[in-house]
């Protein structure tokens, strides 16, 4: 058989489709063949390595999407014309019914989207103002200093250490999720468009953790460590009483505006003002 042969058969089998679908697959034999010829192979010999027309025709339509491939088998001088119209009106009636349905499914998935992406937007909100629980500690540190309480000052450094490592860990996590998101709607949006084009099969595909993340883990998980064992010493230096931490605690906290306040601003809640007026 030769190539033109060969060729023309293929074109035949895929006769239901496209001109320029044909023209692609037709080519893409016409390619191999060529190749074959200049690396030395004859014509007949080329051709004859290659599947018979009928079994590559077969094999190019089962690997087309499901909607051209369906309009092909309709167009197909194989199928009854009745068939094809009886479909036809089949769709046309049913659109009442069908295209309600499918906008119906596709307000559902872009709601879910919109409320994912909210939740994710509250996970990089919740993550990001943890980390200021460092500078936080840091100001209790000095404030308690400054006012005479050590249990205070150990407190709220122990606190805001501790807040900033769960901050550390909640910004991978909205890392995480963040991808997870984004594959998500890369993967629905493949799922949609494959019936109509040849985008692949879909793939979850599972990626590995970046090893830089282990050392933020860990370096995450000794601020938590560090700032718990700084506020049960702090606890501690006020005998375990809870009374007696809460003062402290607002102690600090009236010390800790002190810094603040020159610049118009009361960051933080020392409690109710004492009535002197009782004594």
């Amino acid at each position: 058989m030769t190539k033109d042969e060969y060729l023309s058969e293929l074109r035949a089998g895929l006769a239901a489709f496209s001109k320029d679908e044909v023209d692609r697959a037709v080519s893409f034999y016409e390619e191999m063949v060529d190749d074959r010829v200049e690396a030395g192979v004859s014509e007949e010999e080329a051709v004859g390595s290659l599947e018979p027309p009928a079994e590559a025709a077969a094999r190019i339509i089962s690997e087309m999407p499901a909607v051209p491939r369906a309009a092909a088998r309709l167009r197909s001088p194989e199928t009854p014309r009745s068939w094809s119209v009886a479909f036809i009106v089949a769709v046309v009636i049913g659109s009442p019914v069908w295209i309600p349905l499918a906008l119906g499914v596709i307000m559902v998935v872009v709601g879910c989207f919109i409320g994912l992406f909210g939740l994710l937007v509250a996970v990089w909100a919740i993550a990001a103002s943890m980390l200021l629980g460092a500078p936080i500690g840091l100001l209790y540190l000095v404030a308690g200093v400054k006012a005479g309480s050590v249990a205070g000052a150990l407190m709220g450094l122990g606190c805001g250490v501790a807040v900033t490592g769960v901050g550390v860990l909640g910004i991978h996590l909205a890392v995480v999720a963040s991808k997870l998101l984004v594959k998500a709607i890369v993967w629905c949006a493949r799922a949609v468009v494959s019936p109509f084009v040849r985008t692949g099969v879909p793939r979850w595909e599972r990626s590995s953790m970046h090893p830089a993340w282990s050392l933020v883990h860990l370096v995450a998980a000794i601020m938590v460590g560090v700032g718990l064992v700084s506020g049960l010493a702090g606890w501690g230096c006020t005998g375990f009483d809870s009374a007696s931490a809460a003062s402290e605690l607002s102690r600090t906290t009236a010390s800790a505006n002190e810094f603040t306040n020159p610049l118009g601003l009361q960051l933080f809640y020392a409690g109710p003002e004492p009535d002197y007026s009782q004594s």
